[in-house]
């Protein structure tokens, strides 16, 4: 193995959206920062590099509000019209271009992979890498390099969860593919003459039926929806009111906030939240919201009927988190299930059981299956080995250890308000297991402060322990992008400048790793509410919460929350009802750098005087 050279200063694990920001944000704050982005692809994007690109591929998100608050998405350079969801390969370039705009290719190592990553006595990592594929990480030998910082930015989509399933290994002839597959698979797809399989409910199961009926016209999909799963996804049509009142406006703009009950909100929505008024508003919004959405999709019972039944989703939008999904197709994809062209199933596969023919949990059986597609998520556990224990990392290793953990948590449930898991006027009946104390089947849940710092790292070893005072406990490892969002860049724009802050142990309280009670009750309280709300993910689901958690990310830093000046009354009114853009948010870095400079003269000086005091709390918001 080669002999590993002088630690540097950052490692970042995933050279996607995420793990761009954060290197970005971190040598933009420390110019001369040494940092490394590793990834196992060959090309920069994560989620979106050239190699997992399939036909099709859009984002949910408009133009204009999936972009970086520094670098906007400037639509003559890309070929983009307003109002437009913006195609894969753009998403690519997009990132791409931002990497060598902000000086970041030359520090990104592609094909890549980080195999280990040890925690020495020092507090210094120690990682192995090797090369993507091939057996042991590829040919040739180890790599190792040392690393006082590590931002694991691998997201949620890296790792396929491929199911197994009795009969497929032997006995089906035809193609299986997982969805990460479909940028060299794609033509598996094509001019198919018999039927297609197509196993999940999620956005990416849709995108599948739609690229197979488009692109087999004689060819039947047919969609398998699992009944232990959370059922279809809900999609938003742009139609009507709902061309107004986007998913992206609606989770950007802070009045809807206070008809979300959740515990990142302000402790006046609290108050709110907590009063029958606040309760009544609640309700009604999220029953508003089911009927809009079922009305434009075309869910309501008529009396021809349309066939959309069997996609009717089952639980509230109040439960769905980001599985309301957008209808960003080219022509409609509801008709295609009118049309017969894509049928809907509702059972588990029991067994594929002959050369092309599959026998589902229901009795019935579909032959002539030449291409099944498994739309089947992602797994819950990094693919790095870590030492210490993954278990005082607070992520998904042992799923047994995890789940105590899980059940553990579900007890502390009813020390919290009732609101927090409030029930929609029209959740249906079927959707009890939601608000289950009962852990069995819950995917393992993180448990990390800010949904990015684990709580024990400091407790690796004997040597950290003793070096590890009230003030200054290891802070050399987070998570990022370890969430879901519409407001994906607003989110990871807040993380990085929390991780630069973190890494450089420059956090203000209660944020700061010190306060360690507080970051266990703060970390208790919110993992309770997504084990209560999100069930059936592992991660924390930012739908209304996603604006507020950002607010709080940037008051842990100090930099002003409330990004909206001006205007008759001094701004609030604008803050309160205008949507959040990204321009809202830029040169945050900048401004931290001009807090940070400010707090470290008012301390030499002693005191900031009260007119600087009262300047400052209004800067900060």
């Amino acid at each position: 193995m080669v002999a590993p050279a002088p630690p540097i200063d950052l490692l970042v694990i995933g050279a996607g959206l995420h793990g761009l920001v954060v290197a970005k944000t971190y040598a933009e704050s420390l110019p001369r920062a040494t940092i490394l982005l590793v990834d196992s692809a060959g090309s920069i994007g994560g989620v979106w590099a050239r190699e997992r690109l399939y036909p099709g591929l859009k984002t949910n998100n408009a133009v204009g509000s999936y972009e970086f608050s520094d670098f906007p998405m400037i639509l003559q350079r890309y070929g983009l019209r307003p109002g437009q969801h913006i195609p894969g390969h753009i998403v690519h370039q997009y990132l791409v271009d931002f990497a060598h705009h902000f000086d970041l290719v030359r520090r990104v190592k592609l094909n890549t992979k980080v195999k280990a990553a040890t925690l020495g006595d020092d507090g210094i990592w120690r990682v192995e890498l090797g090369q993507s594929g091939g057996e042991n990480g590829g040919d040739g030998e180890p790599q190792a390099l040392m690393a006082h910082n590590i931002a694991v930015a691998t997201g949620l989509t890296s790792e396929p969860h491929i199911p197994i399933y009795p009969g497929l290994q032997d006995k089906f002839r035809g193609r299986f593919l997982h969805s990460i597959d479909l940028n060299s698979r794609a033509h598996y797809l094509h001019n198919v003459k018999g039927n297609v399989l197509v196993v999940g409910g999620n956005k990416s199961a849709w995108d599948v039926c739609y690229m197979a009926a488009t692109a087999s016209p004689e060819a039947t999909i047919h969609m398998l929806i699992r009944p232990s799963g959370r059922g279809p996804s809900w999609m938003w049509r742009r139609r009507g009111l709902l061309n107004f009142l986007s998913i992206s406006r609606i989770t950007s703009t802070r009045i809807f906030t206070w008809l979300d009950p959740n515990p990142l909100a302000s402790s006046t929505q609290h108050i709110f939240m907590a009063s029958w008024l606040g309760r009544l508003l609640c309700a009604i919004f999220w029953t508003f919201l089911d009927y809009l959405v079922l009305w434009t999709s075309g869910y309501l019972p008529t009396k021809s009927g349309n066939g959309l039944e069997p996609l009717r989703p089952r639980l509230s939008t109040f439960w769905m988190g980001n599985s309301l999904s957008v209808h960003n197709y080219e022509t409609d994809w509801f008709d295609l299930v009118k049309q017969g062209r894509i049928i809907v199933h509702h059972a588990e596969i029991d067994a594929f059981t002959a050369s092309h023919a599959v026998r589902l949990s229901n009795g019935q059986q579909i032959g002539q299956v030449s291409a099944a597609v498994a739309c089947t998520g992602w797994k819950y556990t990094p693919s790095i080995r870590f030492s210490p224990d993954p278990a005082l990392l607070g992520v998904p290793a042992d799923s047994g250890r995890m789940e105590k953990k899980a059940a553990q948590t579900a007890s502390d449930r009813l020390q919290f308000p009732e609101y927090y898991c409030i029930n929609s006027a029209t959740r249906p009946s079927n959707d009890a297991h939601i608000l289950s104390k009962d852990p069995t089947g819950v995917p393992p849940r993180l448990q990390l402060y800010r949904f990015m710092a684990p709580l024990d790292l400091h407790l690796a070893s004997p040597r950290i322990r003793q070096h590890s005072n009230a003030n200054n406990k290891n802070s050399s490892l987070l998570f990022i992008g370890f969430y879901q969002s519409v407001q994906t860049t607003l989110v990871a724009q807040a993380q990085a400048l929390w991780a630069t802050a973190y890494f450089q142990r420059a956090m203000t309280s209660p944020a700061a790793p010190g306060n360690l009670q507080s970051r266990r009750e703060w970390t208790r309280k919110n993992t309770t509410y997504q084990q209560c709300r999100r069930r059936g993910s592992p991660f924390p689901d930012l739908v209304l919460d996603a604006l507020p958690y950002v607010d709080l990310l940037l008051g842990d830093v100090g930099v002003r929350r409330l990004r909206k000046r001006g205007g008759a009354c001094g701004g609030w009114w604008r803050n309160l009802t205008a949507q959040h853009g990204p321009g809202d948010y830029r040169g945050l870095v900048q401004e931290w750098q001009r807090l940070a400079v400010r707090d470290v003269a008012c301390n030499q000086v002693g005191e900031c005087g009260e007119e600087g005091e009262e300047r400052e709390k209004g800067e900060r918001g």
